[in-house]
């Protein structure tokens, strides 16, 4: 028989909420975002998050696993109106034909040209059933298995897996903290970020397909110097997470005792 209490230990609420309280109680601190220099040079959208795993003590790697002892840390502006990626993933399927990177590449570039019709390839935001400027809309197939993007002949072009999906939504956000701070620039126009606000939420049942009709979550076609497909991805504005998330808390970091 032994006298000694085991419980288990929360690591957000007893270590990683503690900690952005601490820097919140710092106010304004430096961009530490360049991975090799720690300095902060212009136009990099991944300096806030970079900033604030520096300082948490996470070390950069290449893993997909959540960042902070299981917790997946995504950073952002508080006043910014852009969307937040969850989930970046290509299509699983091509005019339902399986996405295979060499054949379907050399398919999609054409169609998504002509898609686009003016020689230049945009990056386009897809929503369920609103479609935008070319035409195209999100939409889920008739067995509710796939989620799909459709041509102004309500064609579906791209599709993924509903199921592969929520399994990469399951193991990246079993537990998750967004953080959003306030930025402005010091006199050399360097930035600095005051860490304001965190929602700690955990995803955990299938709840895609209700977001998705729901417009909770949008889909982006983002490509890099014009014709090279960069990824798709799954966004939702900071507004709509509530409705994602199976547990979902904010914290005024102002308010939390460290």
């Amino acid at each position: 028989f032994s006298t000694h209490q085991y419980y288990c230990v929360d690591v957000f609420q007893d270590d990683l909420l503690k900690k952005l309280a601490f820097l919140n109680s710092k106010g304004f601190v430096q961009c530490f975002g360049d991975v090799v220099t720690r300095e902060c040079p212009p136009k990099a959208d991944t300096h806030i998050g970079r900033t604030f795993e520096y300082l948490l003590g996470v070390e950069i790697n290449n893993q997909q696993k959540p960042d902070y002892k299981g917790i997946e840390l995504k950073s952002h502006k508080l006043l910014s109106g852009s969307a937040i990626t969850l989930l970046a993933n290509n299509p699983h399927y091509f005019f339902s034909d399986k996405w295979v990177i060499r054949k379907t590449t050399k398919l999609f570039y054409p169609w998504y040209e002509s898609v686009c019709g003016n020689g230049e390839f945009l990056n386009n935001t897809v929503k369920f059933r609103n479609p935008n400027s070319q035409g195209l809309y999100l939409d889920i197939s008739n067995d509710n298995l796939r989620i799909q993007i459709c041509d102004s002949k309500d064609v579906a072009c791209l599709e993924w897996d509903i199921e592969a999906l929520e399994e990469k939504l399951i193991e990246k956000f079993s537990e998750g903290a967004f953080l959003f701070c306030k930025t402005k620039n010091d006199q050399r126009g360097r930035e600095l970020f005051h860490l304001t606000k965190v929602f700690h939420v955990k995803y955990g049942k299938n709840n895609l397909l209700k977001t998705i009709k729901n417009s909770s979550i949008e889909i982006d076609i983002l490509f890099r110097h014009k014709k090279t497909l960069k990824q798709t991805s799954f966004r939702a504005h900071k507004r709509n997470l509530i409705n994602i998330f199976d547990i979902f808390n904010e914290y005024d970091l102002s308010e939390v005792d460290f």
